[in-house]
């Protein structure tokens, strides 16, 4: 599963969870110092969920959790943020390096 299936299957699962029936994204983070995927949906969901961005953020990241990642975080206004796990970053690394010639 690529890290971004991780995320968006994390996400699903959390937004279920949460009553929220939209389709979750993720993007690479523009900002790595908070983690190394985003989620900006919050914002446009948390006014028909009757809450503030920021408390959604919050109730989602609780849920949205994956073995790949080591931590989901709220910043800002409502963003979520994904810090992919150390033991994730060297299981990948080590499948470049098992790449047949």
């Amino acid at each position: 599963m690529s890290v971004k299936s991780a995320a968006l299957a994390a996400l699903a699962s959390a937004y279920k969870l949460n009553g929220l029936e939209a389709a979750p994204s993720v993007v690479r983070s523009t900002k790595p110092e908070f983690g190394d995927l985003q989620c900006n949906d919050m914002m446009p969901l948390a006014k028909a969920a009757g809450k503030t961005a920021r408390e959604l953020a919050a109730s989602v990241a609780t849920a949205a959790h994956h073995d790949v990642f080591e931590d989901v975080s709220v910043a800002g206004p409502g963003f979520l943020n994904f810090r992919l796990s150390n033991e994730t970053i060297a299981q990948r690394r080590q499948l470049c390096w098992e790449i047949p010639r």
